[in-house]
């Protein structure tokens, strides 16, 4: 058995007696860089007598932390000293690494808990030493700078520079971490990486996500959709993907009901302005140069293809997914303009189709658009009939005549004032409506004047009513296209 010998145990003075064999020439007691505290302790007021008088070589890191413990109550009773000795303080701290470290140190602890206490005369003269301390630790001054004034901007920059979230930034700069100031921080970091993304990479936002729990993941993504303007977010497609997959309503262990109020109806906006660009793009390359001349398309076929733009437009909110199903030719007018075709969701149609079809999510029916062609038209199905025919195995591609073949629920025509009737029989039989906020309903853009006709709307009545003349001519233009179907 091993037998340990029992240490002696010393008392105060004969650790006094050693303690006082390590005295230098100068009359400080040093472990090589440490000061030994004195015995007896020294009071503050002799501590601040040597800091003043250029000793602070010889306070020890205790009689720092003493200092700092008993000087708000020091001040209380000594007014007349009370800014003279906080400015010294900070001035020492300049060319003072212990005592700099603990004024930090101390100071962040008491901005992010206010059961830490830090004397209020030193934090009220921080300002006025902010430029030297700056020149010797300029990390910890900006990021106490930003706490004291609530302006996280220094602190997003490291995280977004270093990839990793505000504890792993506090401790590379050797501040102490605080939950409390975690999410206002959190909350700041979108709208600084939006506006400085010229140096910043998605990627760099997408990163610190990666590492947060999921309620900081929550609280960042909730500050995503508030802060960045939903049209400038439609261009980040790294981010929209991410919102789309974890966030939106109707996606599979969705965190929607986690997001804020705003965020929730930010995202809304968001899909469904994604989802109604690209279907625009697709009219647009149909009804502009090369596209309109590689189909052979009229001017009234194009007339006609603006006018969707025109009245789908309402229904941005409301959509929550968009694919489209081109002809080979078509496919072709986008590949020779170099459009990422996935990236619009756009797929070829199986050989021989010569009509372009458009696939409309909203929450609980596909809305698809015949875009030309005999059965150009509108028509509505039960999401279960047409979701397996939208979404092809194996890059099998879709069959046109397989999907005009499919049951729907109902049909709309692309004739003469068609967006009334069309409204009126999303609105009362699909309850497919526009935003509760929509007051003006575009009908077309292209007028010729600048400003595009629009009529005005409401949820309970839907579009105001057409005329008799043209509830007449409407009926009569309905009569010749039957009459044409038939021949």
């Amino acid at each position: 058995m091993i037998k340990f010998q029992r240490a002696p145990i010393r008392n105060a003075n004969q650790l006094a007696s050693l303690a006082s064999k390590l005295n230098l020439s100068d009359g400080g007691v040093f472990f090589g860089d440490i000061v030994i505290p004195k015995i007896p302790p020294r009071n503050i007021t002799t501590i601040l007598d040597l800091m003043n008088s250029g000793r602070d070589r010889e306070i020890s890191t205790l009689e720092w932390m003493t200092l700092l413990n008993g000087k708000e109550q020091w001040d209380i009773e000594n007014r007349d000293k009370e800014v003279t000795t906080n400015n010294n303080i900070w001035e020492t701290s300049v060319n003072n690494e212990i005592l700099r470290t603990l004024l930090f140190w101390r100071f962040v602890l008491f901005l992010g808990d206010n059961n830490t206490n830090f004397p209020s005369g030193l934090s009220h003269r921080f300002k006025q030493f902010e430029t030297k301390l700056r020149r010797v630790a300029k990390h910890k001054t900006l990021v106490t700078k930003g706490l004291m004034a609530e302006d996280y901007s220094h602190l997003c920059k490291l995280m977004l520079t270093l990839k990793t979230d505000l504890s792993n930034v506090m401790k590379q700069c050797g501040l102490p971490f605080s939950k409390q100031n975690n999410q206002p921080v959190i909350r700041s970091l979108p709208s600084y990486w939006f506006s400085n993304k010229s140096n910043f990479d998605p990627l760099n936002l997408l990163d610190i996500a990666h590492i947060l729990d999921q309620d900081d993941k929550n609280c960042l993504y909730s500050s995503v959709l508030e802060d960045i303007p939903t049209d400038k977010l439609a261009e980040i497609p790294l981010l929209v993907a991410v919102l789309k997959s974890g966030y939106s309503p109707y996606a599979e262990n969705s965190q929607h009901h986690k997001l804020s109020d705003v965020a929730k109806s930010k995202l809304l906006e968001l899909i469904g302005a994604m989802s109604f660009n690209d279907f625009k793009k697709l009219i647009d390359v149909l009804t502009s140069e090369p596209g309109k001349s590689e189909l052979g398309l009229e001017d009234w076929e194009v007339n006609q293809l603006s006018k969707r733009i025109s009245f789908w437009s309402n229904y941005q909110p409301k959509i929550v997914s968009f694919k489209a199903f081109v002809p080979d030719a078509t496919y072709r007018v986008f590949e020779a303009l170099n459009i990422n075709l996935s990236e619009l969701s756009i797929t070829k149609l199986s050989p021989g189709a010569k009509c372009e079809v458009c696939a409309l999510e909203f929450s609980e029916y596909f809305v698809v658009e015949l875009l030309r062609g005999a059965n150009s038209g509108v028509r509505v199905f039960e999401k279960d009939t047409i979701l397996p025919l939208l979404s092809p195995s194996n890059n099998e591609q879709v069959n046109l005549e397989l999907l005009e073949s499919l049951p729907y629920l109902a049909e709309h025509d692309h004739l003469y004032l068609w967006q009334n009737s069309c409204e009126e029989m999303l609105r009362t039989k699909y309850n497919i409506a526009p935003d509760k906020t929509l007051k003006d309903f575009l009908i077309d853009t292209k007028t010729g004047s600048e400003k595009p006709f629009t009529r005005k709307y409401t949820q309970s009545i839907g579009l105001p009513p057409l005329s008799k003349n043209q509830v007449s001519e409407r009926e009569g233009a309905l009569l010749r296209n039957s009459h044409r179907r038939r021949n």
